[in-house]
């Protein structure tokens, strides 16, 4: 099973969080951004490769450290 990485803009002075993810909680984590983008205009989340994050990416179970 491999990580999977979620891009999460914030809009303002272009904060963007990336969340390593593990395959089995991406339901979960696209549940919880479901309504994101419609109630933060601005904002926007993807998902990307993770190639060339290094140690950047908050864990998905530590993000109450980053506000989520």
């Amino acid at each position: 099973m491999s990580d999977k990485f979620l891009k999460v803009s914030r809009g303002f002075v272009n904060t963007v969080i990336y969340f390593r993810v593990r395959e089995d909680e991406m339901t979960e984590v696209s549940k919880h951004f479901e309504h994101f983008e419609d109630e933060n205009p601005g904002c926007h989340t993807e998902w990307v490769s993770g190639q060339g994050l290094g140690d950047r990416p908050v864990l998905w179970e530590d993000r109450a450290y980053v506000g989520f």
